[in-house]
């Protein structure tokens, strides 16, 4: 078991799958935080939103 979370770990940095969720969700910050009237319930219930969806469709 030891060996299986570094193998699979390596697989998934060498394949570069987490390139376009992490994208998405990095532009999606930058613009929900650009706003000057940034509301923080608001934000952080979007960022919330969207991180849960990302991870749902990995």
């Amino acid at each position: 078991m030891k060996g299986l979370f570094p193998y699979h770990f390596v697989y998934y940095l060498r394949t570069y799958k987490y390139v376009p969720p992490l994208t998405f969700y990095v532009l999606t910050l930058v613009v929900n935080y650009v706003y000057k009237p940034n509301p923080i319930l608001d934000s952080y219930s979007f960022t919330s939103l969207v991180l849960f969806f990302i991870m749902a469709g990995l």
